[in-house]
């Protein structure tokens, strides 16, 4: 974004007259995600009139992604030698 132009807050406005438009069409939520602690997004999300909300999240593995998670941390541990340089 041009500095210039920061102040005015453009994506404020566009996201503004987006969900104005979706509500218009019958929608009544719209889930905007996490902030992730993140004092920029909050107040972005505080501009557009946003509604703290808590919630939790559930991951679903399957068994072999578990697996490969396991094994590519165990290779990128300090502990173990370096495998050599494929040529």
């Amino acid at each position: 974004m041009r500095t210039e132009y920061s102040a005015l807050r453009p994506s404020n406005a566009l996201n503004f007259a987006l969900i104005g438009a979706a509500a218009q069409r019958g929608v009544d939520w719209y889930n905007l995600g996490s902030s992730e602690g993140l004092p920029g997004v909050a107040r972005f999300k505080r501009d557009l009139g946003a509604e703290t909300s808590y919630y939790s999240r559930i991951e679903i593995e399957k068994p072999s992604y578990r697996l490969f998670k396991k094994v590519r941390k165990l290779l990128k541990s300090p502990g173990l030698p370096k495998p050599p340089a494929v040529r």
